[in-house]
């Protein structure tokens, strides 16, 4: 009977300690992420690619308006 209570402690402890690394780890991501998009979106490259996207995509769905009232 000993011997099992002392499992289940172990096993108490070991889910606590998983439970906490996964934790750990998810605010490590977050960081990392909150990082990332500091860096994406302070990048010139980004900004210039970017605003080459939003300008195709604007003149694709203006072209598609235009098409759509004749």
């Amino acid at each position: 009977m000993e011997a099992i209570k002392k499992k289940m402690q172990m096993l108490k402890l070991d889910k606590e300690n998983a439970i906490d690394r996964a934790e750990q780890a998810e605010s490590d991501k977050k960081e990392a992420e909150d990082k990332s998009k500091q860096v994406r979106w302070s990048s010139p490259l980004f900004m210039s690619q970017n605003a080459k996207i939003t300008s195709f995509c604007l003149s694709k769905s203006l072209n598609n308006e235009k098409t759509a009232w004749k």
